[in-house]
């Protein structure tokens, strides 16, 4: 077999890149947590999917750390309204590609979409 250098490094610099970005999402920020839990549904599709797809191949102290903070119900699929505490395990817990490469997009999203103007906008009473 033979290595190609060229391929190991785009690898790594993947990885490395992945890693980064992984960590964009302040997840101890109550911002991050509410955008989160305002999404939540959409983030729990995505996540659930990847969980089922990797539990097998998740490290027993990971799934002991998750399984215990209560982030999952029986069926090792994501509880339908996590806490703060319980976002930050997830985030923190599982190996980027499981959560956080699908809750990051989603939290990132939302902490920089501007308010729609009809939001903004305060009336104020006649005199």
């Amino acid at each position: 077999m033979k290595f190609n250098v060229s391929t190991a490094f785009i690898a790594v610099l993947a990885a490395c890149a992945s890693s980064v970005f992984a960590q964009s999402v302040d997840w101890n920020s109550a911002d991050s947590q509410a955008c989160a839990q305002k999404n939540w549904a959409a983030i729990k599709q995505q996540v659930d999917v990847t969980i089922a797809e990797n539990w097998e191949f998740l490290p027993s102290f990971i799934k002991d750390v998750v399984k215990q903070s209560g982030a999952l119900n029986a069926d090792n699929t994501l509880v339908s309204n996590p806490t703060g505490a319980q976002l930050v395990v997830l985030a923190t817990s599982f190996p980027s590609g499981i959560f956080n490469p699908y809750a990051n997009d989603i939290v990132q999203q939302c902490l920089t979409a501007t308010p729609s103007e009809t939001e903004t906008e305060t009336e104020e009473p006649s005199t």
